[in-house]
């Protein structure tokens, strides 16, 4: 829901998230720029609440990203979903164990961040055909006439 604080939908949700350094600097300096940089303030806080509620999710997604992402050149429509599918494929590219994985997208079970959200990158999926490849396939012959393994 929009503007609404509540509780969230599980007790893991509420544990504590590592935030990058550079990220936590940026947002520290937007967080001084704003107009709106009480402490009780939103980091992206909504002009029209003066700081006490965030921008709606919806309007911030039609209004800013999703016109950035068209002058990006992307054309695929883009939700707030997108950026969850984004983060749970490249956790997985980049070798983030399925367990880092579940609890950094605030998932129960692994089942939901590997079967709804991380999907294999096309870079990933090739290497992994190759290995299998040089596995099975006969030794080849090199240019210069000998064998390769």
């Amino acid at each position: 829901m929009d503007q609404v604080v509540g509780n969230t939908k599980t007790a893991g949700s509420n544990r504590p998230l590592p935030l990058n350094a550079e990220l936590s600097d940026a947002l520290a300096r937007w967080k001084i720029a704003t107009p709106y940089a009480k402490p009780t303030d939103w980091v992206f806080a909504s002009p029209n609440s003066r700081g006490e509620k965030p921008y709606w999710a919806n309007t911030l997604l039609v209004r800013q990203i999703q016109p950035a992402a068209l002058r990006a050149g992307i054309e695929k429509v883009i939700g707030w979903h997108t950026f969850r599918r984004s983060f749970a494929t490249l956790l997985q590219s980049s070798g983030a164990s399925v367990k880092t994985s579940q609890e950094l997208m605030r998932h129960a079970t692994p089942v939901m961040t590997l079967g709804t959200y991380a999907q294999a990158v096309t870079s990933d999926k090739r290497e992994a055909q190759d290995r299998i490849a040089a596995m099975i396939l006969p030794v080849r012959e090199a240019e210069n006439g000998t064998l390769v393994a």
